[in-house]
């Protein structure tokens, strides 16, 4: 059995991003996105004991030391309803649906509310609500 499900888990999701290191062949997710954002937000969900993953426009819910190529692919809208389908199967892959287990998604930094990609968040927005997990939605300008 594998016992995370009985504690209580903050996961802590926070979505690609365009930069990127650009050498070829595959690096983990949390090296290959190349934003000031993600170093950050690792280094807040370790000193806080929380899960990191990482939304990905291509690849749903990557664990951080999964290994990814370099691409590029910004999710639209029209993906939302297939993704939202992925991050579900996947947390739940992960053994971490339990309704007291906390969601909080980082934006990025350099995005305003008004002109934020919205895909992303609604995708786990909507994953949360399936779930039926709290959701919570911070700024990666709250952690600077």
């Amino acid at each position: 059995m594998d016992i995370r499900v009985w504690y209580v888990v903050e996961i802590i999701i926070k979505g690609c991003t365009a930069e990127k290191d650009a050498r070829e062949g595959l690096l983990p997710a949390v090296i290959r996105y190349e934003h000031p954002d993600i170093p950050l937000v690792a280094w807040h969900a370790e000193k806080a004991g929380a899960l990191l993953l990482i939304l990905s426009g291509k690849f749903g819910l990557l664990e951080t030391n999964t290994p990814i190529p370099l691409y590029g692919h910004k999710l639209s809208f029209e993906e939302v309803p297939e993704m939202t389908k992925k991050v579900v199967d996947k947390l739940s892959n992960l053994r971490l649906v339990n309704p007291n287990n906390k969601v909080l998604y980082f934006r990025p930094s350099d995005v305003r509310e008004e002109n934020h990609p919205r895909p992303y968040e609604l995708v786990v927005v909507n994953a949360a609500k399936i779930l039926n997990m709290e959701c919570e939605i911070h700024n990666c300008r709250e952690l600077y």
